[in-house]
């Protein structure tokens, strides 16, 4: 194929697959689908044992005997198993969309930490022991958002960071195009034009990655409405690196349509 048209050809090619950006990445849809519907099951299950919790609760506080306190314990025991085994599902859907090592080793251990607790659920002999382990995970509520937000956040921009890398390959082949037809004494005017307006896209996409990864790697909110703002920062950030990476892409769209027609 002629390098021309192989250009051209990267060129539209990328610019097809540009659209699932976000969507695309590094989990296999299987595994995730898998992972997910696993998740709901447990929400189900978790919904159900939660419900049976509140009318047993509610019969121990009408009546107080012996018999509704039994089984407001057990109910309770079975809830918070339930609610365990739904954030154990949860962390395994992270892990399949989990780019970092670092963040493996911390979900693994969440994940170990998670199963020891469902492990002395059955060593509950009262309701003060049903609080007393429920809130051993209860109180990791804040941490399980913080590093959540982190996961999906640090996927989505490796993404972004993988379709810049294919971005970045273009922009040095066209480098390369635009100096060959330069030697063969071609006017390469217009053709400069464009992949200047490129790059400066380029770099503009390489710093808004940067600083979402920084923010992110560095969240440090204190409380949940505040971890909500500053990571919806951080996704507008992300977001507007997308916008520039596809705005860069449409300059070399027009570089590639001036190589097509040969209007060099």
């Amino acid at each position: 194929m002629p390098r021309k048209n192989l250009l051209t050809t990267l060129i539209i090619l990328f610019l097809i697959s540009i659209s699932g950006i976000i969507v695309s990445g590094i989990v296999k849809a299987d595994e995730f689908s898998d992972k997910y519907q696993e998740y709901l099951n447990k929400s189900s299950t978790y919904r159900s044992d939660y419900t049976a919790y509140i009318i047993a609760r509610s019969q121990y506080l009408s009546f107080n005997t012996l018999n509704s306190k039994n089984q407001a314990v057990n109910a309770t025991k079975t809830f918070i198993t339930s609610r365990n085994n739904v954030l154990i599902s949860y962390i395994g859907l992270l892990k399949t969309v989990n780019a970092e090592d670092f963040l493996s080793t911390y979900w693994s251990e969440q994940e170990k930490f998670i199963n020891d607790v469902n492990g002395r659920v059955t060593t509950i002999g009262s309701l003060d022991d049903c609080l007393t382990i429920s809130e051993m995970v209860e109180n990791k509520h804040f941490e399980y958002q913080l590093y959540a937000k982190k996961t999906s956040g640090l996927n989505i921009i490796s993404n972004v960071e993988k379709q810049l890398q294919k971005y970045n390959e273009l922009i040095d082949k066209s480098n390369q195009f635009v100096s060959e037809i330069k030697n063969k004494q071609k006017d390469v005017t217009l053709l400069e034009r464009w992949l200047l307006d490129a790059k400066n896209k380029q770099w503009l996409v390489d710093q808004k990655i940067n600083t979402a990864k920084t923010n992110l790697t560095n969240i440090n909110s204190r409380d949940v409405d505040a971890l909500n703002n500053d990571f919806n920062a951080i996704l507008y950030t992300i977001f507007e690196a997308h916008q520039n990476l596809k705005e860069g892409l449409k300059y070399l769209n027009e570089f590639s349509e001036n190589i097509k027609y040969g209007n060099y």
